[in-house]
């Protein structure tokens, strides 16, 4: 294929993927230049019928949520980056994806028997793209926080609760209620309060968070099936004992 096709081929994605609402798109999460090269990369492996399927799947999930992330320095004395919104999330109002500890895709059902890591030995999974979320989803430098990681934001940081107005997309209506979370340096976040997915259902949005940590459960003997989490309600606080066939949302940080 000569690069004019390539070229003339790439422009009939960037004009397919414009149906979705190419105006707010532009104005909100993508400049035009980066959506067309990241159609460029698509066409690269035509002639690779077998990766394609790969690579749709990894569109699938990296193409819209992780395009508008952006790593914020809150001042924290680790020097760890905080992304200002979730992973599957189209702005930092959107609940985004609910994966099961150490799983990277979402699901429609969250329970025991369709957990892949349960009752498995397993460590710290920040980092590593067969479990960790973050890493599976957004690549380069993103992953899950350590237990660590949350402990510090939670400590070092101010809490308010507040509203977020949502935008066009997203998967929940009106204004978004969560923490307002303010570094040191005066630059925030905004962790809305997503609840979490048991089986088919949603329960607790609007009224509490629930983040993964990348950290297991440090009682293994009393639950090993669970892993570290961050709460977030009436105030943040770290437990440790969530089932990991739970599905909760993911905020990536870098280091």
């Amino acid at each position: 294929m000569t690069k004019r096709l390539k070229l003339l081929f790439a422009a009939l994605l960037f004009v397919g993927f414009m149906g979705f609402d190419g105006e707010e798109f532009f104005q909100n999460y993508e400049k035009p230049t980066r959506l067309l090269s990241k159609a460029m990369g698509l066409v690269g492996v035509i002639s690779h019928p077998f990766d394609l399927l790969g690579q749709l799947d990894l569109f699938q999930f990296n193409f819209f949520a992780g395009s508008n992330a952006e790593a914020v320095d809150l001042g924290l004395p680790s020097g760890t980056k905080w992304a200002n919104m979730n992973v599957g999330a189209k702005s930092p109002a959107d609940y985004g994806d609910y994966f099961a500890w150490g799983e990277t895709k979402p699901k429609a059902e969250y329970e025991w028997g369709n957990c892949r890591t349960c009752r498995k030995e397993i460590g710290d999974i920040a980092g590593n793209k067969k479990y960790d979320a973050a890493t599976a989803n957004w690549g380069g430098k993103w992953k899950m926080p350590t237990e660590e990681q949350m402990e510090e934001l939670r400590k070092k940081c101010k809490w308010t609760w507040a509203k977020w107005a949502r935008v066009k997309s997203g998967n929940v209506n009106g204004t978004v209620e969560g923490y307002k979370v303010t570094g040191p340096n005066g630059n925030f976040i905004f962790l809305p309060a997503a609840g979490n997915r048991d089986r088919s259902g949603l329960y607790g949005n609007g009224d509490i968070g629930y983040y993964w940590s990348s950290t297991p459960s440090w009682d293994i003997k009393h639950c090993s099936d669970c892993a570290g989490y961050l709460r977030v309600s009436s105030f943040p606080r770290m437990n440790y004992d969530y089932g990991r066939y739970t599905g909760l949302t993911v905020r990536p940080i870098q280091e």
